[in-house]
């Protein structure tokens, strides 16, 4: 097994993996080839979504080695030279932890200001390494960037930029530089007690000027100087932000206003959280702070075509099972998964496959009306006999049916019969049929990459421990619960701020009240040909629960939905601008909740929790709606 296969296969994570590594394994999704160009890009994607992974194919090492071969010409690429900045939940904790006691709001945005700069000289000294590294292998050093540089001409360099950076180097070579600017980072802590002690940022300044500098200023200047040294003045350099949920509030205005203005030869390219700090800053900046479509364009990595999931899912599905020895490749991977329920009716292809579809349709819409007398009642007013179905296309009849099938045979499923009093008896442990094969096995992972991993480990591991083949219905069933049993072990722990002691207390309690209200329509109540299978987030909802249903989107528990949330990115970013989008319950958790893997019309959130229309209603005359809520703390997202 490659070093590679086992950091995916353990971690499901790219922050541990080197640019070479990660395009080693690399697939490309739904927007990929939108970052390669010269505009300034925020990608938005709950954990998990490949933020990090697409940041780290921006660099100049994965670039080389993935374009040639996934791209028959790389035109699409506009030779910017990727400076990757990791996001380091334990610098930024530190950070918070050493400033809080700095009463200057000054002295406390310095010291910040001074962490993140160190944080981006550094990346910018590695960059530098990994070009001159890519132009020694061989590689054809002007297509993507790339340059090598003399002795002298490294020392000259390093000489400037030390002089820029305020550092004392002691060896003009970049391994020097970079050693002096770990050594000014180990400062920056003692510098945080000076300040909290009483000592003024004015006297810091004077022994420190480091703690002065400016990242951008610092960022540009440097930039600057090295085209200038190379002869190549207008190359492009992109920065890569990652994670920017998890730096201060203050530090990430700082960070997040250049995207309005700033060097022509430097372009930005930052990952947040849907509703993190990060779009709560874009969503309510200054008249002439930067807007979406005007000075940068959003990625959206949390919700695309159906298709285009399926597609990803698929190609990453596959590869991952390669990674774990069965052998197959992604077109072969409907076969070995085997034809979802729905799928054998659905999609029948022949004409003796069409008449057996008829056949079981017939059947299926029997055995519901025998023991559901509401579902009896709709087929009598629509004047359809359940043991004749086959109409022609013209008629009105076979469209009704074919659009209820999928939620008759999810009803008939999941209950059992309905006692005298009209009282129903759901089924218990059926097994998890309907969830199964392909494609809704992929459609439960959302195109989530890291979801898509983890099923594909569940998968591969119920192969060898059972030993037979992954379309058998108990290796399916095995791996599709512990997939949604782990998320939800999960949402229990999961650490969210609460505003009063009311109930639900965790995650998973919020997401269970939500979704045990749907699947009570969809199973219980009486039929209806097009329940609610989504929520429209009101403001009932959000000024009672706020923290939770942010926390969910951020991590893909709740999936925003509709008008502006396609690869053109959405139509308003932050927490803030949850009120009034459309969310459902991510299909990863349909098994545990008995959901269907499809969604039909929104209702309004508040009417799932009651608790909190109550409240809207009693306390609407006395106070004025609230438009946001402050977001949680980013550094819990660490957990996951």
């Amino acid at each position: 097994m490659s070093e590679t296969t086992r950091l995916l296969n353990d971690a499901f994570n790219a922050r541990y993996l080197t640019p070479a590594q990660v395009a080693a394994e690399f697939i490309a999704p739904p927007g990929f080839s939108r970052l390669l160009g010269l505009d300034h890009c925020v990608m938005v994607g709950p954990r998990g979504s490949g933020k990090t992974t697409l940041l780290k194919m921006l660099q100049m090492e994965a670039l080389e080695r993935w374009l040639p071969t996934h791209h028959e010409s790389d035109s699409e690429f506009a030779g910017f030279i990727g400076v990757f900045v990791p996001a380091d939940v334990r610098w930024s904790m530190q950070l918070d932890f050493h400033t809080r006691g700095i009463t200057t709001e000054a002295g406390r945005a310095a010291l910040q200001t001074a962490a993140f700069s160190h944080a981006v000289c550094l990346a910018l000294l590695d960059t530098v390494e990994q070009c001159i590294s890519v132009a020694r292998a061989g590689t054809d050093a002007q297509r993507y960037a790339a340059f090598e540089i003399d002795r002298r001409t490294e020392s000259e360099l390093v000489t400037e930029l030390a002089s820029l950076w305020r550092m004392k180097v002691g060896v003009p070579s970049l391994l020097g530089l970079r050693q002096a600017m770990r050594v000014s980072q180990t400062e920056l802590p003692i510098l945080a007690s000076k300040l909290t002690s009483g000592e003024s940022l004015t006297t810091i300044l004077r022994e420190w000027p480091f703690v002065g500098m400016a990242w951008l200023d610092a960022l540009v200047a440097a930039l600057d100087t090295i085209n200038e040294k190379l002869g190549v003045k207008h190359q492009r350099w992109a920065l890569l932000l990652d994670e920017l949920e998890i730096v201060p509030e203050t530090l990430l205005r700082n960070i997040l206003m250049p995207l309005r203005s700033s060097s022509p030869n430097l372009i930005f390219k930052l990952a947040l959280s849907p509703s993190g700090a990060g779009t709560m800053v874009l969503s309510s900046v200054e008249q002439n702070g930067p807007s979406e479509g005007n000075d940068f364009k959003t990625i959206n990595l949390g919700w695309a075509q159906k298709a285009q999931t399926r597609r990803f899912a698929q190609q990453l599905m596959a590869a991952a099972l390669r990674r774990k020895g069965i052998a197959l490749t992604a077109e072969e991977l409907p076969s070995i998964m085997g034809p979802s329920a729905f799928q054998q009716v659905l999609e029948a292809a022949d004409e003796g496959a069409q008449s057996r579809a008829v056949l079981a349709r017939q059947k299926l819409f029997q055995e519901l009306a025998a023991k559901d007398p509401s579902f009896a009642a709709v087929l009598e007013r629509k004047e359809i006999d359940p043991r004749s179905l086959d109409f022609t296309e013209k008629d009105k009849r076979a469209w009704f049916v074919r659009k209820i099938y999928p939620l008759v045979m999810f009803r008939n499923h999941y209950r059992r019969s309905t006692t005298a009093n009209g009282k129903t008896l759901a089924r218990g442990a059926v097994g998890l049929q309907l969830y199964s094969g392909f494609p809704t096995l992929l459609d439960l992972t959302e195109g989530n990459p890291r979801w898509v991993l983890y099923l594909a480990e569940e998968l591969a591991a119920e192969v060898e421990k059972r030993q037979k083949e992954i379309r058998t219905a108990g290796v399916q069933s095995a791996a599709i619960e512990t997939f949604f049993e782990r998320f939800a072990s999960l949402l229990r722990v999961y650490p969210v701020e609460q505003p009063d002691s009311s109930k639900p207390t965790t995650l998973y309690d919020f997401v269970e009240r939500l979704a045990t209200y749907l699947s009570s329509k969809i199973i219980d109540d009486d039929f209806s040909a097009d329940p609610s299978l989504s929520f429209t987030i009101d403001q009932a909802s959000y000024d009672k629960y706020g923290r939770f249903i942010e926390t969910c989107v951020q991590l893909g528990v709740l999936i925003l939905m509709g008008a502006g949330t396609t690869d053109d990115g959405p139509a308003e970013l932050g927490a803030g601008g949850l009120v009034g989008r459309r969310v459902r319950i991510c299909h990863r958790l349909a098994p545990k909740f008995r959901l269907p893997v499809h969604t039909t019309r929104a209702i309004a959130m508040s009417t799932a929790l009651p608790d909190c229309a109550v409240s809207a209603r009693a306390t609407s005359k006395l106070q004025p709606k609230k438009t946001s809520v402050k977001p949680s703390d980013g550094g819990q997202t660490s957990l996951f």
